[in-house]
């Protein structure tokens, strides 16, 4: 509704005025222009003004000849604490000079606590919002030590100032001398200007909250963007956590992460805004605090974290006001957060502001979507490492599967070079007289059936695949690798002793590998060899293991040569290549079982083969579930 031009003098409008224009029309209709002009642009200032100047406004309205003609006027406001009315600005309606200031630097001075208000007639008027007349005892008993030097003898009258639904203050007027009457009605004028004026001080104030809470958000915002570009978790959290002091307004942070599949807490976070708010000290006994935060996976305000006894902080020489949250990122938890507020002293504890944990939540967020991210990064950076790692073993397995290839057609053409050269040899030996000769013939066919012997066992080195496991009998297998050197054991007069275990159990076993293994420990213990020794074979049953032995009665092996006895390249004979015993070593392994060599009275090298019986029962049993049955069952009997 536009304003209204009556006498040269602008109405107020009803909708920014309202209970204030009935005051004005009868200023207007009773002839005081002075004092509805003088309202009129008091109302202007304290709508446009910041808050002291607006408060200043009011008070010169209020003691002014042309205003509402008070004797002094106070203005008292409380801190933005809310327990302290503090003066805020004074006026007089005596000339200017010392007075005035002497009197406005009093009013300046007074603080006054709001925890004694029912004792306090002017505490009491600023809750309740009703004027009152305060003689001059009451104003005294209200102002306390200072009442002497500004009360004086006179009534005075008490206004709240309210703005928003809530007490921001009071205004103290003092009377000038006239009727009762008089000054009730200008209360009552008072009244209403108090109402604008804290109008005008809460639309400050929140002006000034929204502008602050916008240049914070906008700081964050700053500041999000650079913890994005931080090059690691720690970085990360460093900023994150000087981004939350200062957009909580508090005083240290905590912040632990937590890993759920190992339950595991580790701190990776503590800032403080000074030292005298550090928890250095203390920490390790917030562990149950972070864990319990976990446990509840919600925000909670704690008055103090020194009433937690489980926490065993009673020795802390201050209160501990917090905050506590969760880290959840994508439905996972992947930590926990503590804020501490600051405080005042040993029995005042401090506030988080209002905005405090909507900060928290948003930060606590960004927290979490951080460490899950450096988390997955993590992965990802150790499945790029396997994957070279796989890559290469895959290009080595490429360059060796060609050397492989180059060495099996190299091993083809030597194969049969050499068994051309025993055909002619034999042939020879046959038609040969002489002894001398003949011992020349035989060197060539033992050397020959040494390079076919290292073909074979190169041959089975270079293979790659695994075992091709079946269902059968050790004692049938090592009986058959036995029955492979019987010849070589009458050509060197060698006595053979084989002895089976009884009651051997079933195994999953590669029957070829468990031959060549066997084949390869036989022909080891034989090229030490001579006429008369013996060569024993043995199966045992030992407990939860099933053992071969094969011993022999020849030379016995020195002790250097035991630590390297299964290395590739090692060989303790004249010819061979030095790959039997290693590649015997590592057919056993596949198995999952041991190889080892000792040396016991008469028997001077023993090689003892061991598998366990019930993993290798597990791992049948297990092919049974998957197959429907026994599909792998080796053909024959044992020889037990």
């Amino acid at each position: 509704m536009p304003s209204r031009e009556r006498d040269g003098l602008r109405e107020p409008r009803a909708s920014h005025a309202p209970g204030v224009t009935n005051e004005y029309s009868k200023a207007r209709r009773a002839g005081h222009r002075e004092l509805a002009a003088a309202f009129e642009g008091a109302l202007a200032l304290c709508k446009s003004a910041e808050k002291c100047e607006a408060a200043d406004a009011a008070l010169a309205l209020l003691t002014s000849a042309q205003g509402l003609g008070f004797r002094r006027a106070a203005c008292l406001l409380l801190d933005p604490t809310g327990t302290t009315l503090a003066g805020a600005g004074a006026a007089r309606r005596a000339r200017s000079g010392a007075g005035d200031s002497r009197f406005a630097g009093l009013v300046r001075a007074l603080r006054l606590s709001t925890a004694d208000a029912a004792q306090n007639p002017l505490l009491a008027v600023m809750a309740d919002g009703e004027p009152r007349h305060l003689s001059a005892g009451e104003v005294r008993r209200s102002l306390g030590r200072q009442a002497e030097r500004i009360s004086g003898d006179r009534f005075w009258w008490a206004v709240s100032v309210r703005g928003g639904g809530h007490p921001l203050g009071v205004l103290l007027l003092e009377e000038a001398g006239l009727a009762a009457a008089t000054w009730a009605r200008r209360a009552s004028l008072a009244s209403a200007l108090a109402g604008h004026l804290g109008l005008a001080i809460a639309l400050r104030d929140t002006e000034r909250s929204a502008l602050d809470l916008t240049a914070e958000i906008r700081s964050l915002h700053e500041t999000m963007r650079a913890m994005l570009a931080a090059g690691n978790l720690p970085d990360l959290l460093q900023l994150w956590g000087r981004t939350a002091l200062r957009a909580t307004g508090a005083a240290s942070v905590i912040l632990w992460t937590y890993d759920e599949p190992a339950s595991r807490l580790e701190l990776a976070l503590h800032l403080a805004i000074d030292k005298d708010h550090s928890l250095e000290e203390w920490l390790p006994k917030f562990d149950p605090l972070a864990r319990a935060v976990l446990a509840e996976n919600s925000y909670h305000h704690l008055d103090d974290l020194r009433a937690r006894t489980e926490l065993e902080l009673e020795r802390h020489p201050q209160p501990l006001p917090a905050l506590t949250f969760p880290l959840i990122a994508f439905g996972d938890l992947v930590g926990a957060g503590l804020l501490i507020a600051r405080s005042d002293g040993p029995a005042s504890p401090g506030r988080f502001p209002p905005q405090a944990e909507s900060f928290a939540s948003m930060l606590s967020g960004f927290a979490a979507v951080s460490i899950a991210n450096a988390r997955l990064a993590d992965r990802v950076r150790m499945g790029e490492r396997q994957l070279r790692e796989t890559q290469q073993a895959l290009l080595g397995a490429e360059k060796r599967a060609a050397r492989g290839d180059l060495a099996g057609e190299q091993g083809k053409e030597i194969r049969a070079a050499a068994t051309a050269i025993a055909g002619f040899a034999r042939r020879l030996e046959r038609e040969l007289d002489d002894e001398t000769q003949r011992e020349y013939v035989q060197v060539i066919l033992r050397e020959t059936a040494k390079v076919g012997e290292i073909l074979d066992v190169q041959e089975q080195a270079s293979r790659e695949s695994g075992p091709r496991l079946a269902i059968c009998r050790l004692n049938e297998l090592v009986h058959l690798a036995v029955s492979g050197v019987h010849e070589r054991l009458r050509e060197q007069g060698v006595t053979l002793e084989e002895v089976y275990a009884e009651q051997m159990p079933e195994m999953l076993l590669d029957p070829e590998r468990i031959g060549q293994m066997t084949g390869n420990l036989l022909r080891s213990a034989l090229g030490g060899l001579g006429r008369g020794e013996t060569l024993r074979i043995e199966t045992l049953l030992q407990g939860d293991r099933a053992l071969l032995e094969i011993a022999h009665t020849g030379a016995a092996l020195p002790g250097e040569a035991l630590e390297q006895l299964f290395s590739p390249f090692t060989t303790l004979q004249a010819a061979g290549a030095g790959l039997a015993l290693a590649l015997a070593h590592q057919i056993v392994r596949e198995h999952g079982g041991e190889i080892s060599v000792r040396g016991e009275d008469e028997w001077r090298t023993i090689f003892t083969v061991t598998f366990p019986i019930s993993e290798n029962q597990d791992r049948r049993r297990s092919g049974d579930r998957r197959r429907g049955g026994d599909r792998r069952r080796g053909s024959g009997r044992a020889r037990e």
